[in-house]
């Protein structure tokens, strides 16, 4: 089993430009900005979303 590990904000921000946040494996964005407020503004309403996988 993994252990989690929880590390305070400060330390984060310090590691901040050593993380990659766009590896080249990662596809780009394929939704809108309008389209991801949408998905947020559903969560934060309660709103039913479908599962993704």
């Amino acid at each position: 089993m993994l252990k989690k590990a929880t590390w305070p904000l400060f330390t984060l921000a310090k590691k901040r430009k050593k993380i990659d946040t766009n590896p080249d494996y990662q596809r780009p964005a394929v939704w809108t900005k309008a389209q991801k407020q949408l998905l947020i503004d559903s969560i934060l309403r309660d709103f039913d979303v479908p599962k993704i996988y």
